[in-house]
């Protein structure tokens, strides 16, 4: 039964690797057929071939959940200018593919391989990017928290019979 699944996740990263191909413009597609190379088979199968890395997982419902939000922090971290690897055709995407969930992404082969400088310098740009719009986010909570408080208290006090002013004044 796994190796079903296996075989069918393949067949369906297959046929976005062909679609994904055969949408290059000429000037870009390698003159020889790239192979197709499996980088992981989990969860989430993950294929690449040329420029293109496939992801993907069987069609439940937790497989789109996860999809989606991987899409999401793509598009949001690329929208903050951190440096993340590009969605291919991100208007539509997560796709399903024969009942797979199918995500897909440029790839680029690294100039050199990465290092604990890199990686430094790549969770400080995360972080300076990606604070402002935390705070920003966190204090529109904090508003609505401190608002929905003081209506909760206001509604307290005013349904309360033995309500005086002074009594109210004090729970203040």
């Amino acid at each position: 039964m796994a190796g079903d699944s296996h075989h069918h996740r393949r067949l369906s990263a297959e046929r976005v690797l062909d679609r994904l191909l055969a949408a290059l413009p000429a000037s870009q597609r390698p003159s020889t057929p790239p192979s197709t190379e499996v980088i992981r088979d989990g969860a989430a199968l993950v294929v690449r071939r040329g420029p293109f890395l496939v992801r993907v997982r069987s069609g439940s419902e937790s497989a789109w959940a996860t999809a989606r939000r991987e899409v999401q922090l793509a598009r949001l971290l690329e929208h903050l200018e951190v440096p993340v690897t590009a969605l291919v055709e991100p208007a539509d995407q997560p796709w399903t593919v024969d009942g797979d969930v199918v995500t897909a992404w440029s790839w680029s082969e690294p100039a050199a391989p990465s290092g604990p400088y890199d990686l430094g310098r790549l969770a400080r740009t995360l972080r300076l990017r990606t604070a402002s719009s935390a705070a920003a986010n966190t204090s529109t909570s904090a508003v609505k928290l401190a608002r929905r408080r003081s209506r909760q208290r206001m509604r307290r006090s005013s349904s309360s019979s033995d309500c005086s002013p002074a009594r109210c004044c004090s729970q203040a």
